[in-house]
C-alpha cells in the first residue's frame, strides 16, 4: 500500500512539474517567437490575452502633461554584481539598497531596484521610430508591484563609463561578476509614464513604466558590440489601446557613496562594447 501511495505521489509530482515547466522562447520565428508566446504554455497566456501589454509606441503629441506625476531616485553603488547573458538579454542583479519614489493621484510607493536588462534594438518606439538599444531598470515595491525605469539608446557620443569592465562581458548562457558599477543620474527631467507589462514571458501586467523621453547615446561601435553579444531581444510594439501616457517629472536624484545607479544599464552597455 505504501509503495502504491509512493508511486501515486511521485506521478503527481512529475505531473505538477511538467505542468509548470515552459519551453524556451525566442524573439523571432513562428515556433517560439513573440507571435506565439501566449500559446507556448499556460503560464505565458497573458502574452496573448493581456489587455495592457508592453512595449508600445509613444506618440509625443498625445502625451498628457501633468504636475502630479513626480518621482525621485536614491541609488547606491553596487559591488560584486552578477551579469548574465541569457535569452538574448544582458541582465545584472542588483545587490545594493537602491530605490526610487513615485507619486501621482492614483498611488504613491517606494520601489527597490532588483535588476537591469539591456535589449537590442529598443523595445519602445517614439513616433514610430525604434532606437538602437534599450536599458531597463527593474524595480519592485514591498507589496510586489513592479516598476521599470527605461532608457532608449541611440548612436552618438561614446559611452565611456566603466571601460574597465569591458573584459567581463559574459558569453551566451554564462554569468560573470563585475567588481562594481559607477552611478549615473537621469539625463533628462521628463519620463513617459504608462501602465503595461513585462516585455518577455510571462508578460505579467500591472507594471509601471517610466521611459526617459530624451535618449542617451553610445558610439556605433559600442552598439554593434552589444548587438553581436546579445542578438535581437526586442518584443514588437503592441497597441496602446485606451491607455494614457503622461509625463513624469524627476524631482530629485542622488547617488550615495555606496550606491548604484541609474547607470548600471548604461554601464553594462559600455561593458558590452
Amino acid at each position: 500500500m505504501k509503495t502504491a501511495l509512493s508511486i501515486v505521489a511521485l506521478c503527481l509530482l512529475v505531473a505538477c512539474s511538467a505542468a509548470s515547466s515552459c519551453p524556451g522562447f525566442s524573439y523571432s520565428g513562428s515556433t517560439a517567437g513573440p507571435s506565439v508566446w501566449g500559446s507556448l504554455c499556460p503560464e505565458y497566456a497573458t502574452c496573448k490575452t493581456g489587455e495592457n501589454q508592453s512595449p508600445v509606441n509613444f506618440k509625443l503629441n498625445n502625451v498628457v502633461d501633468t504636475e502630479d506625476n513626480v518621482f525621485d531616485f536614491t541609488y547606491r553603488r553596487a559591488k560584486d554584481v552578477d551579469v548574465t547573458n541569457a535569452n538574448h538579454i544582458i541582465s545584472a542583479t542588483n545587490n545594493a539598497a537602491s530605490s526610487f519614489y513615485f507619486a501621482n493621484d492614483d498611488f504613491a510607493d517606494y520601489f527597490d531596484l532588483k535588476s537591469v536588462e539591456v535589449h537590442t534594438p529598443s523595445e519602445h518606439t517614439i513616433d514610430g521610430k525604434a532606437l538602437d538599444a534599450e536599458i531597463q531598470f527593474i524595480h519592485e515595491s514591498e507589496d510586489g508591484r513592479v516598476a521599470i525605469i527605461s532608457y532608449l539608446v541611440e548612436k552618438g557620443g561614446s559611452c565611456d563609463l566603466l571601460s574597465e569592465l569591458e573584459d567581463d562581458l559574459p558569453e551566451d548562457g554564462e554569468t560573470t561578476t563585475i567588481a562594481s558599477l559607477t552611478p549615473l543620474t537621469p539625463t533628462s527631467t521628463y519620463f513617459l509614464h504608462y501602465t503595461g507589462s513585462l516585455t518577455s514571458p510571462p508578460c505579467t501586467e500591472n507594471v509601471e513604466w517610466f521611459v526617459q523621453e530624451d535618449p542617451i547615446s553610445c558610439s556605433s561601435n559600442q552598439i554593434s558590440k552589444i548587438s553581436k553579444a546579445a542578438g535581437k531581444s526586442a518584443r514588437p510594439v503592441v497597441s496602446l489601446k485606451d491607455r494614457t501616457v503622461t509625463r513624469a517629472v524627476v524631482s530629485g536624484a542622488s547617488v550615495l557613496s555606496s550606491s548604484l545607479f541609474v547607470g548600471l544599464a548604461l554601464a553594462l552597455l559600455c561593458v558590452l562594447f
